[in-house]
């Protein structure tokens, strides 16, 4: 069982790393390919972190942004689990 857990942990890790914000870059892409002629609000709301220019420049709810809240809101707890196996790795 325990040997489970620590698999859990390493695998939340590697893929909270890989996927989270390769997942969330795509969301937005997509999310914002239409609305590509105003560069200024493209950009920053591409390429801000922690999707900050997504929610500064779109604050109105819509069926994207329930999705993209509950793709943030699992890559979160699974970043919760991964941090886990730091602390497990440090051995207090």
């Amino acid at each position: 069982m325990f040997e489970f857990a620590v698999g859990l942990m390493i695998y939340a890790f590697y893929f909270t790393l890989i996927f989270g914000p390769l997942t969330l870059f795509i969301m937005r892409l997509v999310y914002l390919w239409p609305m590509r002629k105003n560069k200024k609000i493209f950009y920053s709301a591409l390429f801000l972190p922690c999707s900050i220019g997504l929610y500064y420049h779109f604050p109105t709810q819509s069926k994207f942004k329930k999705n993209y809240n509950t793709v943030s809101a699992i890559f979160f707890a699974l970043t919760v689990i991964a941090s886990f196996f730091i602390i497990y790795q440090i051995k207090w």
